[in-house]
């Protein structure tokens, strides 16, 4: 993991488009974990949006992005979370947190997340507190997140 481009806050409004159910969300981009590519040509990052949820405490990637873009299962988990509990598998997937431009200020490789079926929303990814608790702090002003630097 690595922060990007030095600067001390990354400011990212949220981007949502229910505002009767706001939601804190942020663009991301992910890619099969270096593992996972066995020498192959790996395939095609995917862009999505990802739901800031201080409430997981591992993150989560939807099972369509997953074998979108070659992640392999790995163990097998019974993950508990608000609609119950389900059997769900581990991954690795290289995560970028990117900014309102798309640039990247944020880069997780070889990140572990548990699949889940679907979001409404189009959100395609839960960022955990295994990520959030990776920055030095976090600030929330009405819909804005400012991220602090990455901790080593």
């Amino acid at each position: 993991m690595a922060a990007q481009g030095g600067a001390s806050w990354v400011r990212v409004l949220s981007r949502h488009s229910n505002l009767d159910r706001p939601k804190l969300v942020i663009p991301v981009m992910l890619a099969q974990a270096a593992g996972d590519r066995n020498g192959a040509e790996p395939p095609k990052p995917h862009k999505t949006m990802a739901l800031i949820d201080t409430g997981a405490s591992i993150s989560c990637v939807c099972t369509q992005i997953l074998s979108a873009i070659g992640a392999e299962p790995w163990d097998r988990v019974n993950a508990i979370g608000i609609g119950g509990s389900r059997e769900s598998y581990f991954h690795y997937v290289d995560l970028q947190m990117q900014d309102d431009d798309h640039v990247s200020f944020a880069s997780f490789d070889n990140l572990r997340v548990i699949d889940f079926v679907s979001a409404p929303d189009g959100i395609g990814v839960l960022i955990g507190m295994d990520v959030l608790g990776k920055f030095s702090e976090i600030r929330i002003q009405g819909f804005a997140l400012e991220f602090g630097a990455v901790l080593r």
